[in-house]
Formats: C-alpha cells, structure tokens, sequence
C-alpha cells in the first residue's frame, strides 16, 4: 500500500483553490463569511472537511493510504537539533532520526575512529501515536561517524542514506519526510 502524508490532499485542495480564483470564481460560503468576513477563500470549514474526506477515499480506492496520524508534526528539520521523520514507502515504516549525544560511543568504537553518530527508530507506520497507548519503536540503532557531524552536515536529511543502509541494506530507497517532531513516547 502506498501512503502519502495528509499534507498532499491539501495541496490538491490548494491546487482547486488557485484553479477557482483564476477563472475568478467566488463560492458563496456563510460558515466562512460568519466567522472570517472578507476571507477570500474559496474552499473552507466544512467544504474543506468534505472535500479533504473525498480526496481521501478516492486515493484510499486507487490503493493509497493517506498518512493522518502526523497532524501534529508538521515542522521540518531543516537542522541538525530537530530529529527528522521520514516514511519508506517500499517497507510501511516510519524511521525517527536524530544526532547522538555521544553517551553511546564504547570505548572499542573510540579506539575504531568514530567520534560521533545518529540515533535511529524504526516502526511501521500504522502503529504510530503520541498518546498513553504507544509502545515504542519495534526496532532502532546508530550510525556511527569518523567526523563529527555538524561540522560536515547541516540537516540530519544528508543522513538518510546511511541510516537506510543500515536498515535495508539499501541506500538509494524512495523516502518520504513527514517532519520533524516526537511521534514516540519515552
């Protein structure tokens, strides 16, 4: 099954949004003109919702899985400080990555050269919340590195092929980023 995160259907409703305005079309919307007088937009509250929930079933009959569970991670690691969520089409899963403390490092990996890494989680993405009844990841790790990485990298998205390397064996799988954020308890 594909997924594709929530934010895609709203881009399709932006897509009818700027396909009204150009052709000048104004919806009359009363839930819109009652709570936001002289809002302009076409497509709002309730159509929104509907026409959201449309887009949605007709992508969930042609096989792909609209991704709602990341409402609430919507801000993007463009750094280093922020762990970055990315979703593997091929495998359903959802990999939460972050740069190492460096409590982690044995004594043996010192003595190999590595001075830092990246911690990894990984769980299939139906099975992610940020609620009481989350059970964690079903699996993680590290990258480990002979450089540190914030004086080579500037986003943890420069990391990504190493860590599905690690993890598949194969660092050139599709990736989708979701965001930034916390989708696991600890």
């Amino acid at each position: 099954m594909n997924t594709i995160n929530r934010d895609t259907v709203m881009n399709i409703i932006d897509i009818f949004e700027d396909f009204l305005d150009d052709k000048g079309v104004k919806i009359k919307n009363t839930e819109r003109d009652e709570q936001e007088p002289g809002n302009d937009t076409n497509i709002w509250g309730d159509d929104f919702d509907s026409l959201s929930n449309k887009i949605s079933d007709t992508l969930s009959i042609s096989g792909v899985h609209v991704a709602q569970v990341f409402d609430d991670y919507k801000t993007p690691a463009d750094s280093l400080e922020d762990p970055l969520i990315i979703y593997v089409p091929l495998h359903d899963d959802v990999i939460r990555i972050e740069e190492g403390t460096g409590d982690n490092l044995s004594r043996e990996d010192i003595a190999d050269g590595f001075v830092d890494y990246v911690n990894y989680y990984v769980d299939d993405a139906e099975n992610i919340c940020d609620d009481s009844s989350c059970s964690g990841p079903r699996d993680g790790g590290m990258v480990m590195y002979e450089s540190l990485i914030r004086e080579k990298l500037s986003s943890l998205k420069e990391v990504v092929p190493d860590v599905l390397k690690d993890i598949y064996d194969n660092e050139d799988l599709t990736w989708i980023e979701l965001s930034g954020g916390k989708p696991w308890r600890e």
